[in-house]
């Protein structure tokens, strides 16, 4: 039985559902969110529940963009000849960093 009230062990628990976020990060997450203002709070809420709202897949390269075709492969400098093969969406940041 948890000593903490259900509203913290609540998040406590949803954040240990992300990859990479153990008990103890979900810990320090959610008191650290218990330190912020109510407009913080808000602010980060809405950038939660607006994520899929405002974020497609490309029809092109299925990487996420805010419209398809995204960014990249609208963009008419690129050479449409070559392409770059990745696993996921968060590598063509790395790709694109570089």
């Amino acid at each position: 039985m948890s000593r903490l009230p259900a509203p913290i062990q609540n998040l406590i628990d949803e954040f240990s559902r992300l990859p990479g976020i153990g008990p103890k990060t979900a810990e320090r997450l959610t008191f650290y969110l218990l330190k912020n203002s109510q407009d913080q709070l808000n602010q980060f809420a809405d950038r939660v529940k607006n994520l899929q709202a405002l974020i497609t897949v490309c029809q092109n390269c299925q990487n996420y963009a805010l419209k398809s075709p995204c960014e990249i492969c609208s963009d008419p400098s690129r050479q449409k000849e070559i392409i770059c093969i990745v696993s996921r969406p968060v590598d063509v940041v790395a790709i694109e960093k570089t």
